[in-house]
């Protein structure tokens, strides 16, 4: 799949990294969107592929094996990391905190997408150059977005990074007041600007798959991309993806850290409980067949 919807994949398959993304969204409409995961995850691919009479029953397949192996065997994983998270939510987050939220879903991540690459460069293996051409035509839409905000003035950016934490804030604790909000706008003028970085990242994925997709790679050949690319331990990463995610986590351990302190008692309340009902919602989904 291409760089912008193996991101989709890994979002997808990894919850809580959905619930960090989620803005607008509600914690039913996220268990939701969990129970129709194979559903929207095949909509997307056949967006982005147009997928072929023979490609069509292995992604299928794959997402179903994939999901079920995911809802099994990773969401009580996930549900132990929210509870973890609200207990250390009793009190202001460390940076010892920020750190250990960084590591426990990075190891996460690197679960799911170990037991995913081999499918995923399977069928990479079977694209043609004339389904790329669609490919690259849903990328271009897809980023529009992003090339908003890349073009942007900077207090224009600063506008985008402050309310992606907002969003994100509100999604556990609820409305913040206008003085936190003016603290999550001073934070994000503080903040890197990531766009450079991503808009590289994604066109660094994207020319590679073009180029593999061009010559017929093989298996291996793509298992070696989706390591490097993804940050698979144990191979050499891709710089520009290194870089991208070194700059998302730092910015994400300030804004945690600077943005704690400012949360009244009723909202980490707040947060506390909608950890702890998330967690029982995966806990819930988890055991059903």
């Amino acid at each position: 799949m291409n760089a912008n919807f193996i991101s989709v994949v890994q979002r997808s398959l990894l919850a809580i990294t959905l619930c960090v993304l989620a803005s607008g969204c509600t914690r039913t409409l996220l268990i939701q969107g969990y129970k129709n995961a194979d559903t929207l995850l095949y909509m997307r691919a056949n967006k982005y592929f147009d997928l072929s009479s023979d490609q069509v029953p292995f992604v299928k397949e794959k997402l179903r094996e994939n999901l079920t192996w995911h809802r099994t065997a990773e969401l009580p994983q996930i549900a132990q990391f929210l509870n973890e998270t609200a207990r250390r939510g009793n009190d202001q987050f460390s940076a010892e905190d920020a750190i250990w939220v960084q590591g426990s879903i990075l190891h996460m991540r690197d679960r799911v997408l170990n037991h995913i690459y081999k499918d995923t460069a399977g069928f990479l293996t079977t694209v043609t150059p004339e389904q790329m051409k669609n490919v690259r035509e849903q990328f271009n839409k897809d980023g529009q977005e992003l090339y908003a905000e890349f073009n942007a003035t900077e207090e224009k950016k600063v506008e985008f990074r402050a309310n992606r934490l907002i969003s994100f804030v509100e999604f556990w604790t609820g409305s913040l007041d206008e003085s936190q909000k003016n603290r999550a706008r001073e934070i994000a003028r503080k903040l890197p600007d990531p766009m450079p970085t991503r808009m590289a990242y994604r066109a660094t994925g994207m020319g590679t798959m073009e180029s593999l997709v061009a010559v017929h790679a093989n298996s291996a050949r793509m298992e070696t991309f989706l390591k490097s690319y993804w940050l698979m331990p144990g191979v050499p990463p891709t710089p520009i993806a290194k870089q991208f995610s070194d700059l998302t986590w730092a910015s994400f351990r300030t804004s945690l850290r600077e943005m704690d302190p400012v949360l009244t008692a009723e909202q980490r309340s707040k947060a506390r409980k909608n950890l702890i009902g998330l967690a029982n919602d995966l806990q819930q989904l988890s055991a059903q067949r």
